[in-house]
């Protein structure tokens, strides 16, 4: 049995908040005996408590082309090995690039299996000819579930390759 102090019977504790527990012994236990077989953050005690993983997401660059689609790939990366699965959701959102015609617009959710550390998220952007400065986007990190964020944000940025008749 255990018992818990500082959090009620499936409390949430905030981040970097702390709680503490103790182990009781069971009826008939010899006096001063230490606990014995029992897990604690999933590892065996005197352990280190691995880390919480936490969920971020790194910038992208992607040369625009002249027509078709070129692939933005935004790299999303668990910090540590999770023993569970852990899921985040994203979107994209302009900045100076604009969905419909400078990419597409893109969301959904990401899982992790257990073990996993590494996913990608595509975001299909739309070549041309015109010369412009390099455009950006963004993609943001939401709702994860299993892990906390860590860096939820970043930008991703359209790099033009047209230039100017008579100066290229």
């Amino acid at each position: 049995r255990y018992l818990v102090a500082n959090a009620g019977w499936n409390g949430v504790i905030a981040a970097g908040g702390t709680v503490s527990f103790g182990l009781l012994a069971a009826p008939g236990a010899v006096a001063g005996a230490k606990p014995a077989n029992y897990a604690l953050n999933g590892g065996p005690r005197g352990a280190t408590a691995p880390l919480a993983p936490s969920i971020s997401v790194a910038d992208a660059k992607v040369t625009e082309g002249n027509a078709g689609t070129s692939m933005l790939v935004f790299p999303v990366a668990l910090s540590s090995i999770s023993a569970t699965p852990v899921t985040v959701a994203y979107s994209t959102a302009s900045l100076t690039a604009t969905a419909g015609s400078d990419f597409t617009q893109a969301s959904g959710t990401i899982t992790f299996a257990p073990g996993e550390t590494s996913k990608t998220v595509s975001v299909a952007v739309s070549g041309d000819t015109m010369v412009e400065q390099d455009e950006t986007l963004s993609i943001k990190l939401s709702v994860p579930t299993g892990a906390p964020l860590g860096a939820a944000t970043a930008p991703g940025t359209i790099i033009n390759d047209d230039v100017a008749a008579g100066t290229g």
